[in-house]
């Protein structure tokens, strides 16, 4: 499937009773469709209903939330740390903007 990064995170990981297995998945690759193939064969192979994920498209805080809560399954070496930075930057980012808004509708009135 061209998965080079799947994290397995949810209940699944901490709960002894779960409804579904989330999966959340990178690849430069991977088609909408490819993702529903992975979640149908994955559910296939398990017998348990699956959620996949597209890692890079969740939003920054749920992805950091995924990236530090979750178990990696499979990884492209060096992969989970780079996009575990990209996170931070972007969070990072978006907090300095939002402070800068805030600022600048304190100062027009």
């Amino acid at each position: 499937h061209g998965v080079e990064l799947a994290i397995v995170f949810g209940s699944f990981t901490y709960a002894e009773e779960f409804r579904d297995i989330d999966i959340a998945v990178y690849s430069k690759k991977m088609t909408f469709q490819d993702l529903l193939r992975l979640g149908v064969d994955l559910e296939l192979e398990l017998g348990l209903p699956v959620d996949v994920a597209p890692l890079d498209q969740l939003p920054p805080r749920f992805r950091l939330n995924v990236l530090l809560r979750g178990v990696v399954l499979l990884e492209k070496p060096g992969l989970y740390e780079c996009l575990y930075m990209q996170t931070q930057d972007e969070l990072m980012q978006a907090e300095s903007l939002t402070k800068r808004h805030r600022l600048t509708d304190t100062l027009s009135f």
